[in-house]
């Protein structure tokens, strides 16, 4: 695994996004080949590994993906407020990518910082509209908080990017629901 990262950063400090692992003929990409590994390592007790990883990654100035491995050791670790900070900061670099927002906005939400969390979801949705996880996670948060009028809202949103979830029938009653707490009509069905 550390072989195969170290080809992979490699390839990330000559500008490639892909690289051939281990003689094969199709190409893997770079970012999933360094941070995939990163908790199989740490269950393998091989931390110097992962940080070895970080630090190769510092070396030749990939902080996008130094943040995502910091983020997946942190996370390990049971770090959770390290692991969410990691991947904003890995949002900042690389800020066309929703992805370490709807991570960050997880592990926010997981650890009770709901304003941080909507916060995260709504950068991965502004990133990308109609990314169903940000919205869900969206409602998650103002479920949390109570705030049915913006739950129907987005769940609207949500109906209107995946009409299929009509037919879901606990997402059409959860959002039945929230319309009837914040005194709002039932606009989709």
């Amino acid at each position: 695994m550390r072989s195969s990262a170290d080809a992979a950063i490699d390839a990330l400090a000559s500008g490639a996004e892909t690289f051939r692992s281990n003689g094969s003929g199709e190409p893997a990409d770079c970012t999933g080949a360094i941070v995939g590994p990163i908790e199989f390592l740490l269950c393998l007790d091989g931390r110097e590994h992962a940080d070895h990883i970080a630090r190769r990654l510092g070396e030749v100035q990939r902080g996008f993906e130094q943040q995502l491995v910091k983020a997946a050791i942190s996370e390990f670790d049971g770090d959770v407020r390290g692991a969410a900070g990691a991947y904003e900061t890995a949002a900042r670099l690389d800020e066309t990518n929703a992805a370490p927002l709807l991570l960050a906005g997880d592990l926010w939400f997981a650890a009770g910082e709901l304003e941080r969390a909507l916060e995260a979801f709504r950068r991965a949705s502004a990133i990308v509209p109609e990314n169903l996880g940000a919205l869900l996670g969206m409602i998650d948060v103002y479920a949390a908080q109570d705030d049915d009028w913006h739950v129907s809202e987005i769940y609207e949103r949500v109906f209107s990017i995946a009409p299929e979830l009509r037919s879901e029938k606990k997402a059409v009653k959860a959002y039945k629901k929230s319309c009837k707490k914040a005194n709002r009509p039932v606009q989709v069905v």
